[in-house]
Parts: C-alpha cells; sequence; structure tokens
C-alpha cells in the first residue's frame, strides 16, 4: 500500500471522526487539524478539500490545516517558552533520529534540518525487542516460532512489552515475560544484563549525536517530539546530562497549539522550512509505467533519499528521472509528458 492509498484512508477517518463529534453539523467556531510535516506538504490541500465538503463543517467560522512544527512553534510562542534566537527540535521518531535548528529571526521561525541518523531509530529498536522476546520463546520451545500465527504472536507480546523493556532496564532489573499464547503457557526472563546488552548501544549513539550538537550550540533550548523519547526516560536523562537545555516536550504542546491555531487570534509568527524539496522525484519505466518513488514533496532534499537496486533483465528498458509536482502531474527536465501510473 503507497502513501496516497493510506493517506486516502487516514482522511477517511478523520472525516468519520469528526462527523461523529458533530452529527448535526453543531460544530461553530473552529477548527484545526494538524499533520505531520512531511505528510502536511505532500496533502495538505487534499486533507483541506475533503473536509470543506462534509456536512459537518457546514457552519464553521475558520477551518485550518496545519503541520506539527507549525502548531508547536504557535504554542511555544503563545506560552513565551521559546525566546532565544537559536534551538534545537529533536525527532526520535520510528524510522530515524533528526535534529533541526530553529532560528528566530523578528516574528519568523526558520527550521532546517542539522542532523539525521537511521541508526538511531524507533524501528531498528522495536526490532531488536522482537528479536530477543523470539529468541526467549526459542530457547524455551527448543524450535524458532515456525507458523504466520505464532510469528503475530510474537509481534503482539512485543509491543505488550516494548515500554515495559525500558522500565526494567532503568530499574536495573530482571523483566518476566508471559508467552500466554503458547499451550501451555510458560513464563521467560529476560534478564537485566540481556537488556542492557540490547540498550546501551543506543544509548551510547544518543549520547554521542547530543554530545556533538550541544559542543557546536552552547546550551540551546531544546525540543523534543517523537515516541523514542518516551522509552522509560534514557534519553531526556542522556539529554539533561549533556546541559543542553530546555526540555520542552510534546506530548500535549502540538495538540495545544492546534487548538490555538483554531480560534484565529493566534499564530501570526511565521514558520519557514529551509532546504525542502517542492517536488518529488522518482525513475518510471515508461514502457511499464512503473514508478519507483526516491523521494517525497516537503522532504528534505538528499537527507530522505533511498537507495534503490534496480535488476534489468530487458536491455529494452529506458528509465529515466522524473519529478511529481504538487498536482500530482510527472514532469522530465523542462518538458512536461503524460505518463500513466499507477
Amino acid at each position: 500500500m503507497d502513501g496516497p492509498e493510506l493517506f486516502s484512508i487516514f482522511v477517511e477517518l478523520v472525516t468519520k471522526y469528526i462527523d461523529q463529534i458533530s452529527p448535526k453539523a453543531c460544530l461553530k467556531g473552529g477548527v484545526n487539524v494538524s499533520l505531520v510535516d512531511e505528510v502536511y506538504f505532500a496533502y495538505e490541500a487534499i486533507l483541506t478539500q475533503a473536509l470543506r465538503k462534509r456536512p459537518s463543517m457546514s457552519k464553521l467560522e475558520l477551518l485550518k490545516v496545519s503541520s506539527n512544527t507549525r502548531a508547536l512553534v504557535n504554542y511555544l510562542s503563545h506560552n513565551k517558552l521559546f525566546n532565544e534566537k537559536y534551538g534545537l527540535l529533536l525527532d526520535f521518531g520510528h524510522h530515524n533520529f533528526r535534529a533541526y535548528d530553529i532560528v528566530k529571526n523578528g516574528g519568523a521561525y526558520e527550521v532546517g534540518i542539522n542532523f539525521v541518523s537511521d541508526r538511531l531509530s524507533g524501528h531498528r529498536i522495536l526490532s531488536d525487542v522482537e528479536t530477543m522476546i523470539k529468541d526467549i520463546y526459542t530457547d524455551y520451545m527448543g524450535k524458532e516460532p515456525n507458523s504466520v500465527e505464532l510469528m503475530l504472536s510474537i509481534k503482539a507480546l512485543t509491543k505488550t512489552y516494548y515500554p515495559y523493556v525500558f522500565k526494567s532496564y532503568k530499574e536495573q532489573k530482571n523483566l518476566k515475560i508471559t508467552y500466554n499464547f503458547s499451550y501451555p503457557p510458560f513464563q521467560g526472563i529476560a534478564t537485566y544484563e540481556r537488556l542492557k546488552a540490547m540498550v546501551e548501544p543506543y544509548e551510547l549513539l544518543l549520547a554521542k549525536i547530543v554530545g556533538k550538537l550541544s559542543t557546536d550550540h552552547k546550551n540551546p533550548n531544546v525540543i523534543v517530539i517523537g515516541n523514542g523519547f518516551r522509552m522509560g526516560g534514557w534519553p531526556t536523562s542522556i539529554l539533561r546530562e549533556n546541559n543542553v537545555g530546555t526540555l520542552i516536550e510534546d506530548l500535549d504542546g502540538i495538540a495545544k497549539g492546534a487548538a490555538l491555531l483554531s480560534d484565529g487570534t493566534s499564530g501570526d509568527e511565521k514558520v519557514i522550512h529551509t532546504g525542502l524539496l517542492q517536488e518529488s522525484y522518482g525513475l518510471i519505466d515508461e514502457r511499464g509505467g512503473l514508478y519507483i518513488p526516491l523521494t517525497e514533496i516537503g522532504h528534505h532534499a538528499m537527507k530522505d533519499s533511498k537507495r534503490v537496486r534496480l535488476t534489468l533483465e530487458s536491455k529494452e528498458h529506458n528509465i529515466d528521472l522524473y519529478s511529481k509536482d504538487k498536482k500530482r502531474k510527472y514532469h522530465f527536465g523542462v518538458e512536461e509528458r503524460d505518463i500513466p501510473s499507477k
């Protein structure tokens, strides 16, 4: 399932949720929907149009779709939490860890990417936890989980125990894991030494990154977002140990900032994202109509590029680099071509 398909599902869920809140179009005043920045840049117009068509929105005085960064900056500005000229926004997300520079220039905030690490990501850590839970099962049962049903059960157990892994690590305790899908059920043990061997490399990597950032910029204000900063407290502890400055967490900052934007009385500050791509880029096979995305609108140039391996079995293939604008039209160089897309 590609990005547009997933987003269409998201739009449907959002509009249904709002319809449930306002089944008789009783909502008045303003509504603001905040999106992850990359999604906002690619799909803001589509979501805005979809929302305006809903009967539940008919009596609204103000309807906005904003980026998470926009909402967060509005919250910080409204509460006078960000008064310095320079700060860092650290995003410990599922796919990678990112550091953004935030420069206050008059009434505007300039946001530009500083650093990206794919080695430090929620996805990698979750994968390590899953491997540990699978290995404990294998050691106890004497064989690996060899069915789709067992692997799905392992994945479900991983999500259940994921936060407890970091809680036990912080408290330097063993973690008891109940494999209730097994017959008979059994209890496995993840020793503290095992947890330490898994988590410590990520701690050291984060400490190295933060140490470099705090050396480059003395005692900056730091805004932290992303689920990675909620893993048992060790990421925020590392930040404090490195004296990076004020920590502002996004647990409710984005929601409050979005709510403030919905009343139309705040949000005069401009948020300028530097270094963002204005078009999507990818490879397309003219004969087969296959489009392989390399990077998308709203992503940072080069920082979000993908490694793509192509195996060509025929010398007849003609593959060129294409771009795709905000209207989802394909371009090649300065020449626009009518190319079918899936």
